[in-house]
């Protein structure tokens, strides 16, 4: 094992040396290590630590000896025969992988191609569909430009439309409206054109688009339920305008979209596979396996339309469907001039089903040839095994009997060398800690004498000295001040953990009345308890100069006249876990352990008094007294939280 920080002050006795003399355990000292290393109380400028190498024997016998018994039990041709099974077995699992992932990245670009060369068929179905439709509307269109609205005029379109309709089953209704949304003709005749007459469609999105839009381009609407016999339709409108520009009302043809779902319904993809026309959005106008509640649904929140390239053509990803959470592989296609696009998508799990398969039984095969390789250089192993044992054992009987003729003259030079180390250890820290508190001390004296004089020179020139002389005057004494200040938190510093203390009864709730009392907050702020504060044994004093650190600095960096600080408590793990909180503007998480360091402050140094010692001193006493400290805030939310861990009783 290793035993480090050895403390020097007198009277302690160095973890782990004294145990071995007294218990007489014969450890075997493989090394020392001299460095420095901050002490714990005293001066806190560092103390000199020896770290000591040391292998413990088992049942008596040395460790370095049985450790080369057990290195030379193994001989070089059983070193070689692991070696050589471990990469004969590994070479051939790699083979195997890089095989079965080849093939599954085949299958995949197969499921890929299959998927893009159907979505082309089908999306060339469809612009086969919206282009035949496009060209009888283009057609009305004409007619109205030609003909008029009259009422001859109306009456020759409407037994057009009708005819059409009669004799193409793509086509559900055609129908022309008016600049205000009004049935001009239509292709129903009798009860339906009854139920339709009188309704007004000038707040329909495809209305009011062409309405505001001047460019004569087809626009695909959104499904919509038919107001006649209820099904779901796809309209295709165009703008029909008078000679001078002006918006003259829509011509358009609604189709049944069953059309699309019955030929979808054709294909086969897989039992989780599915087909789907979208508008580039993601509006769903038909999908197979059909769903009623879905027509109409939008899905381009969904992970395949953030995947695709917005601009492309075609092309395939792998996405999660949002409507029932299957892993699919869909191919696209974008029908050619119109808002719509056919995806493809056949089940990844079906895709890779077969591939799954293969793997299996090679898999099979693979850990089958793997045993039997395993069972014969086993047999191998066992006979080396044999024979290189019966060598070892007799080279062992022989470094037994070296070593412990040995044994005891090195046990005795490594206690008296461990001894020597321990005095030199306790003579250099206290030579340490006495030069610590000198130096300190002594700094203060020439600043006093700095400081002085500055006051002398402003005192006897301030009548005659310029205003610029003046302002480097006061300067010069606020940096002397300010190491001043310096000096003292390091001192202040290095008392942190100095001292006899003993646990005593404290009271949570009177300690922070006292403490608020003592930071002489502004009128404005509030510094009390939140819920119970219960009477805890710990160490006063200690505990104190937390509370008066943390709530003081709570108080000196609030951005308001008025403010408030709460501390709670609560047991955790068997310590107790002290909140100090306030509403203040917060500490950016870049800046929550740098806040801990020795004249840290997030201030400019002009623009504070206070020397940055405050928290490192919290940090040292809270890790004296076995705890930890962190940081709670999350800006541009207001308000900090200093959370603390104490152990209770004694230390």
């Amino acid at each position: 094992m290793w035993v480090t920080g050895v403390r020097t002050r007198a009277g302690a006795d160095a973890p782990g040396l004294g145990s071995h003399a007294a218990g007489g355990i014969e450890p075997s000292v493989t090394g020392i290590k001299r460095g420095v290393w901050p002490q714990r109380g005293g001066s806190g400028f560092g103390m000199t630590f020896v770290s000591i190498g040391m292998d413990t024997p088992r049942s008596g016998r040395p460790a370095h000896l049985a450790e080369s018994g057990e290195r030379r039990s193994r001989s070089p041709v059983q070193a070689k025969v692991i070696v050589f099974l471990c990469l004969v077995c590994l070479m051939l699992v790699s083979l195997d992988v890089e095989q079965s992932w080849t093939a599954r990245e085949g299958r995949m670009r197969e499921a890929r191609i299959e998927a893009n060369n159907l979505a082309r068929s089908l999306a060339q179905h469809a612009e086969d569909v919206f282009e035949t439709t496009d060209a009888e509307v283009r057609t009305l269109r004409d007619t109205v430009a030609d003909e008029g609205v009259g009422a001859a005029s109306i009456d020759r379109l409407e037994r057009r439309m009708r005819a059409q309709v009669a004799n193409q089953p793509l086509f559900h209704t055609l129908f022309l409206f008016d600049e205000h949304g009004d049935w001009l003709a239509s292709s129903h005749s009798g009860a339906e054109l009854e139920r339709v007459r009188h309704n007004n469609y000038a707040g329909y999105p495809f209305f009011r688009f062409h309405r505001d839009h001047p460019d004569d381009v087809a626009l695909i609407g959104p499904p919509v339920r038919s107001d006649v016999d209820g099904i779901w339709l796809v309209t295709l409108t165009r703008r029909v305008s008078h000679p001078d520009g002006r918006f003259a009302g829509i011509v358009g043809a609604s189709i049944p979209l069953n059309l699309f779902q019955r030929f979808l319904e054709t294909f086969d993809v897989g039992k989780r596979g599915a087909i789907s026309l979208t508008s580039s959005q993601g509006t769903l106008f038909a999908r197979m396996p059909f769903e009623a509640g879905l027509i109409g649904r939008s899905i381009g929140a969904g992970e395949f339309f953030q995947r695709i390239d917005p601009t492309a053509v075609s092309g395939s990803t792998e996405f999660t469907s949002l409507l029932d959470g299957t892993h699919r592989l869909g191919g696209f296609r974008r029908v050619t001039g119109f808002d719509l696009m056919m995806i493809v998508a056949p089940d990844v799990d079906e895709v890779l089903a077969p591939w799954w398969r293969e793997t299996t039984v090679h898999l099979l095969w693979m850990a089958i040839v793997i045993m039997v390789m395993l069972f014969l250089g086993y047999r191998l192993m066992l006979q080396i095994r044999t024979r290189v044992a019966a060598e070892a054992a007799a080279r062992t009987l022989q470094l037994e009997a070296d070593q412990r003729r040995r044994s005891e003259a090195e046990r005795t030079a490594h206690a008296r060398e461990l001894e020597r180390q321990k005095n030199e250890l306790e003579r250099s820290n206290a030579a340490l800690e006495q030069f610590a508190y000198a130096a300190s001390h002594d700094l203060q004296s020439p600043l006093r004498a700095i400081s002085h004089l500055a006051q002398w020179i402003d005192e006897a020139m301030r009548p005659i000295a310029p205003a610029e002389t003046l302002e480097h005057l006061q300067l010069m004494t606020g940096r002397v001040e300010r190491m001043q200040m310096l000096i003292r938190g390091m001192l202040a510093y290095a008392r942190v953990g100095r001292g006899d203390r003993g646990a005593e009864d404290v009271d949570l709730a009177a300690l922070v009345r006292d403490v608020a009392t003592l930071v002489s907050a502004p009128s404005g702020f509030v510094i009390g308890c939140a819920g119970d504060m219960p009477v805890i044994h710990s160490y006063r004093a200690p505990l104190d100069l937390v509370l008066k650190n943390l709530i003081g600095n709570a108080v000196q960096h609030h951005d308001r006249a008025e403010g408030r600080i709460m501390v709670s408590m609560r047991m955790a793990d068997g310590m107790a876990e002290i909140r100090v909180r306030d509403d203040g503007p917060g500490i950016e998480a870049r800046y929550h352990e740098e806040i801990f360091g020795l004249f840290r402050t997030l201030r400019s140094r002009d623009d504070t008094e206070h020397g940055g010692m405050g928290l490192a001193m919290v940090k040292k006493q809270v890790t004296e007294n076995g705890g930890r400290i962190w940081v709670e805030s999350t800006p541009p939310d207001r308000g900090c939280a200093f959370v603390f861990t104490w152990r209770l009783g004694a230390l």
